[in-house]
């Protein structure tokens, strides 16, 4: 809450974690992450990393051998 008016509604870890703003991102700094944060929440399900690894393998890149 600021000046009267509803900031951001959410758990204490969807708060905690993606404040709304930078009012917000200040009200928390000062709190601990590991309180409020499930390790659910950091996961990646398989699938997700499979093809997220996919795209990055399908990505051109640089060589990064030395000119000759």
């Amino acid at each position: 809450m600021k000046d009267g008016r509803i900031i951001q509604i959410g758990t204490p870890e969807d708060i905690v974690t993606n404040p709304a703003d930078d009012y917000v991102a200040d009200f928390v700094a000062s709190i601990s992450r590991l309180k409020f944060v499930h390790a659910a929440s950091l996961m990646q399900n398989p699938e997700a990393y499979i093809a997220e690894f996919a795209r990055w393998r399908r990505t051109p890149r640089k060589s990064a051998r030395m000119p000759t």
